[in-house]
């Protein structure tokens, strides 16, 4: 409830600051001219909102997919860890501004690279929540299984797994997030180099 007020207050704000005058509506138009305009104008957005959901939906599904198996793989095989691990932190340390050209001039300019794009920004959550929530186990539970005689499967099956799914939930949370700020910049760099292209 709370936040809903908050929303609330920040478009009456915005309303009042955009009609008193303070700022011109050409460069911050009023919410209710944006809903108009919205509204006015959906034949036009519909598609192009159906495609942006497309490659949301797309790179969230691969990111979830590639978080899964190198999680699953950095926390079952040491040796795949300390081949891995620099690589997921460092991929994060590389600004997607810089690797975006690449993928265009690799991919082209249609969805291969949306989605790539897209995929790159979500996996690192999804994969880095759920290596930790696997690793995170209680060790005296670990231990308990052990001696019970429960095979690395049924450890995995049966403690770990379950016991990772709130972080692993948190990644895939959070993924979604930033989902669609990739790819809305992935469609920004992957534009129609038809018109995109100074004069």
């Amino acid at each position: 409830m709370s936040a809903a007020v908050l929303i609330l207050a920040a478009l009456g704000a915005w309303q009042l600051i955009v009609g008193m005058g303070v700022i011109d509506p050409l460069l911050l138009p009023a919410p209710t001219h944006v809903a108009v305009s919205l509204w006015e104008d959906r034949a036009l957005l519909g598609p192009d909102l159906l495609v942006t959901l497309g490659e949301v939906l797309l790179g969230l599904a691969a990111a979830i997919a590639a978080g899964c198996v190198l999680g699953l793989g950095m926390h079952l095989w040491a040796p795949l860890r300390r081949a891995l691990a620099p690589l997921v932190i460092g991929s994060q340390a590389v600004p997607v501004p810089v690797i975006a050209p690449l993928f265009i001039l690799l991919f082209g300019f249609g969805l291969a690279p949306k989605v790539l794009m897209v995929a790159l920004i979500c996996f690192f959550p999804v994969t880095i929540n759920l290596y930790d929530g696997l690793r995170d186990v209680d060790p005296d539970a670990r231990k308990l299984m052990r001696t019970f005689g429960a095979s690395r499967w049924r450890v995995l099956r049966f403690l770990e797994a379950p016991a990772a799914l709130p972080q692993a939930f948190t990644g895939i949370k959070i993924a979604a997030a930033v989902a669609v700020i990739g790819a809305v910049f992935a469609e920004w760099a992957g534009s129609d180099p038809d018109w995109a292209t100074p004069c």
